[in-house]
């Protein structure tokens, strides 16, 4: 068939399909009159797609793009708005996507630009196209590629611009790389993120398959394609314009969940099926174990009923699996592991933003001990230390649990002193106690620095103990360059460790690399979607720009994930400061000390906003308090410098800012970025001390 006639065999058959059958006849007679040749080939073609097990309208759109090579690119050379189109990068049954670069002589920028190819500018055609433009202007996630602009051509054709990825098919590209499980794995948690994000919007992707996801450099996958998406909300289209064409069933057969073959109605987990179909594709040359196994069958249950309820389930389940840990979304308990290298997760809320948490690095597996003994005083030392991760807020003294841990570790070194996962457990610990006994901090310290460099002496791969070397060298002794040089070495040899990305994201937000920062946070989001501290960072970062609305939703996102989570409340908190809804900021601020009266971050941010509204004797008490914990050894100065500016004492702020650079407070880092202090960026003092921290030149 000569490809001009399939063209016009193509467009008829696809308006038709979309049609109820009703209604299918009068519209052949409108579409084929004066054609009886071309009217029983469509008929034909639309019986064989009621009958046949794989819906014809998926081969037809097949072999429609294998037609299109042969016909040529007449927009190459066409200017769109300030761009120009130089290549043809893709197609399909609706469009062409072009790499443009921009030519208005502002700067030099390549996008993507789909435009709707000229040949198939019918009402569904443009109506399908419409959607899909507005379905990528309601997604905003770091895995989906990003829609900039859109419009329609002076003949009439609407285009859209997304950002132009330069990178390789997901299975190209981890063919090429010869990726390990590992990898490929954490590779696939982002694009479940992704498609999360789209049905958290009510969006069903309906053809997601290798070919549709795209890496970025840095590898980065990126969901494409949403042009057959399924919308469920009929808000994010314009008024009067359908959901979606009764009847229409387009989609790869040969990823298509088995409700899509037999043209019943799609939902969420027909998308859960094609991922456990491109799992399947991406780890089948790879040796794995059964709980992979489990995974896959799980998601791709021929029943929907019987797969993972979400994608976030179906993307926690193979973070468990990376971190050896019992499946908890298959239904089926885990097959058990002769040795497990249990995660280690040792966080910590300090005075101002600080938190402490470490993850054992599955790259360069830790040295096992021969003594199965040692294995479990390392498990009961792990175990103890996570009871409480927000101690060192409310105690002043070292707790049992944490006395116990430490005595088991050593316990456990004594004994396999080659145990590099518990040298570098004992050096997190050893950090941790240091703000529960001041008396000895410098001991302890001590103790945490050389327990770091015996598990790297042990095992130079072992991710956590340089993230703890960062953390103590960032916030104890302001060594930033070198804090940043481990958190990058720490990230690179564990990539999926969020905690890292998330502490160098903060270096980098309080050194001034905002936007560097900010790709740091979206990093870590796409691979721990689900971590409500990293929503707080990017929330950091809004409330940075004074973005505070956009806060608001990340305190949301986080307080859904983690109900009552101090540091939610506490960004809460400030915006509402911020914007003057003084209520509303001391209602959040009593929420965190209801449960911890001497948070480090709300006592003094109580303070600072008592004084800001006048309440002279309210802010005085916090000031008490704060006294109080000054004596007994803890590094407050910061938190009191806050409530002295906060009441309109400039000098008495100063003052105790340089007492906090002095006693090496931790957070007299933040003071560059702090916004509660942007009164006295001008004075003299309040210069000496960035220039002291290296903040300022």
């Amino acid at each position: 068939m000569h490809p001009e006639r399939f063209r016009q065999l193509e467009l008829v058959f696809h308006e038709a399909v979309a049609l109820p059958s009703a209604e299918r006849p009068a519209f052949l007679d409108r579409a084929c009159a004066g054609d009886p040749l071309l009217r029983k080939e469509v008929e034909a073609l639309l019986a064989s797609d009621e009958n046949a097990d794989t819906h014809i309208g998926g081969v037809v759109q097949g072999v429609a793009a294998s037609l299109d090579a042969e016909l040529p690119v007449a927009d190459i050379g066409t200017k769109i708005g300030p761009y120009v189109l130089a290549r043809e990068i893709g197609r399909g049954g609706m469009g062409i996507v072009y790499q443009a670069v921009r030519d208005d002589g502002e700067f030099m920028h390549s996008v993507a630009i789909k435009l709707v190819r000229q040949e198939m500018g019918t009402a569904h055609i443009l109506q399908r196209f419409r959607a899909e433009r507005q379905i990528l202007a309601t997604l905003q996630h770091p895995n989906i590629a990003a829609l900039l602009d859109g419009g329609t051509t002076p003949d009439g054709r609407p285009y859209f611009v997304m950002e132009y990825i330069e990178g390789q098919p997901l299975m190209t590209y981890c063919r090429d790389k010869d990726l390990p499980l590992q990898k490929r794995l954490e590779m696939f948690q982002a694009v479940c993120a992704a498609v999360q994000h789209a049905h958290e919007r009510r969006v069903i992707h309906r053809d997601i398959k290798p070919g549709n996801i795209l890496v970025a450099e840095g590898g980065i996958p990126k969901l494409l394609d949403f042009g057959v998406a399924k919308i469920l909300n009929p808000g994010l289209l314009p008024e009067g314009q359908p959901i979606t064409r009764p009847g229409i069933r387009i989609f790869t057969p040969d990823w298509a969940s088995p409700e899509q073959l037999r043209g019943a109605p799609v939902s969420t987990k027909s998308d859960i099926y094609c991922l456990g179909r491109v799992l399947k594709e991406l780890t089948a040359s790879l040796p794995s174990s059964s709980d992979l196994a489990r995974i896959i069958n799980r998601a791709t249950e021929a029943e929907p009923t019987d797969r993972y309820a979400s994608a976030r389930d179906l993307a926690d389940d193979i973070g468990r699996l990376l971190r050896e840990e019992p499946l908890a979304h298959t239904g089926h308990a885990a097959v058990p592991h002769r040795q497990r290298s249990w995660a280690v997760a040792v966080m910590a809320a300090v005075v101002g933003l600080a938190g402490v948490a470490a993850v054992t690095s599955r790259r360069a597996a830790p040295v096992e001990p021969s003594d199965p003994h040692v294995r479990s005083l390392y498990i009961r030392a792990h175990d103890l230390i996570r009871q409480n991760p927000s101690i060192r807020d409310t105690s002043s003294a070292i707790p049992p649990n944490f006395v116990e841990a430490l005595q088991l570790l050593e316990q456990a070194t004594q004994r396999e002193p080659k145990y590099a996962a518990a040298w570098s457990l004992l050096g997190q610990a050893c950090e941790f106690t240091a703000d529960l006994d001041s008396a000895n901090e410098k001991l302890w310290l001590d103790k945490a620095k050389q327990a770091g460099r015996r598990a790297l002496a042990i095992n130079p791969e072992q991710a956590d103990a340089y993230a703890l070397l960062a953390g103590i060298a960032f916030y104890r002794e302001r060594d930033l360059p070198v804090a940043e040089r481990h958190y990058k070495r720490a990230i690179d040899l564990a990539p999926h460790n969020s905690y890292a990305i998330r502490e160098y994201a903060d270096l980098l937000r309080i050194t001034g690399r905002t936007e560097q920062a900010r790709t740091e946070v979206e990093r870590a989001i796409a691979l721990a979607p689900n971590d409500p501290r990293l929503r707080v960072q990017r929330g950091l970062l809004f409330y940075d720009a004074g973005r505070c609305e956009e806060v608001f939703a990340e305190a949301r996102l986080a307080l859904a994930e983690r109900p009552g989570l101090s540091e939610a409340l506490w960004i809460r908190g400030l915006c509402h400061e911020r914007q003057g809804r003084y209520a509303e900021a001391e209602e959040a601020f009593r929420k965190v000390l209801e449960k911890s009266p001497a948070d480090g971050r709300c006592l003094p941010a109580l303070g600072h906003l008592y004084g800001v509204m006048g309440r002279k004797a309210d802010a005085q008490r916090i000031l008490s308090e704060l006294e109080d914990l000054r004596r007994k050894g803890k590094k407050v100065q910061y938190a009191i410098a806050l409530v002295h500016n906060g009441m309109g004492d400039s000098p008495a702020a100063l003052y105790w800012l340089h007492q906090a650079l002095a006693a090496f407070d931790h957070s007299i880092v933040y003071a560059g970025v702090e916004h509660r202090l942007h009164n006295l960026s001008g004075e003299p003092g309040f210069v000496e001390i960035l220039r002291a921290l290296r903040l300022m030149r």
